[in-house]
């Protein structure tokens, strides 16, 4: 039989390739050392377990202010994604500011309704590139993960470097129109929904307030027709009397 040619790099020894993975970067070891050989492949996953999840600086945060408005939280949509770091006090996840808090009282449901499927969450990992995910997709995604933390860690990784790979393929250009058009859609809908709202209100007052008026001008006539009939009754009564 036809021996399949052995490539040179899979004849290191297994130490090496690790020191040269220590090396390289996160999305390096993801992008150009696991498709080298499968030795590289193996020893660039366990390294990237390591270097991914014990990362000094782990930042999550909303899109933009309108999807901390939504119906997800950030400690929801992330209650099984910090437990896979090993530090979690390296976890910086961005609370909402007081005005956010006023502005999710007063819009209530309707924003709740309005931005159920346009959560956006934004998560960097160490010094890489920042990666834009859906909450409701990222939230649906780590409960269908395994129970074993290392096939947890691995699958959370590669969603997110794979997502990674696919923001620094894509044109800075495409990105900004994307995210202005997130941010628009969201602000347009809500704008279109209050101005409903007002349409509603400036058409039902008036007719309300006639219906008020009319009613009111009834009642007054009525009062007025009985008040009538009252005193042509009493005027007869005593018309009779003096006879």
């Amino acid at each position: 039989m036809h021996r399949r040619p052995t490539g040179p790099f899979n004849r290191l020894p297994s130490e090496l390739v690790l020191q040269i993975c220590h090396h390289l970067e996160p999305y390096d070891l993801w992008l150009q050392a696991r498709p080298i050989s499968r030795l590289f492949a193996t020893c660039a996953n366990e390294v990237l377990i390591r270097k991914t999840f014990a990362q000094d600086h782990v930042y999550f945060s909303w899109c933009c202010f309108w999807c901390c408005l939504g119906p997800l939280s950030l400690d929801v949509v992330l209650k099984d994604v910090t437990p896979l770091f090993s530090d979690k006090a390296k976890v910086h996840i961005s609370c909402m500011s007081d005005k956010s808090v006023i502005a999710k009282l007063i819009l209530g449901h309707m924003s709740g309704t309005v931005l159920h499927y346009e959560q956006k969450i934004r998560f960097r990992i160490g010094e890489e590139q920042e990666v834009m995910i859906s909450a409701h997709e990222l939230h649906k995604d780590v409960r269908r993960l395994p129970r074993d933390l290392q096939q947890r860690q691995y699958r959370s990784m590669a969603v997110y470097f794979t997502r990674l790979e696919k923001e620094k393929r894509r044109w800075r250009v495409a990105a900004n129109i994307s995210f202005a058009t997130h941010v628009l859609g969201i602000t347009m809908t809500v704008a279109a929904l209050l101005i409903a709202i007002v349409v509603v209100l400036v058409v039902f007052c008036p007719i309300f307030e006639a219906w008020r008026i009319g009613k009111a001008f009834c009642s007054m006539v009525t009062s007025l027709a009985r008040a009538c009939l009252w005193k042509g009754t009493v005027n007869k009564w005593r018309d009779r009397k003096v006879r």
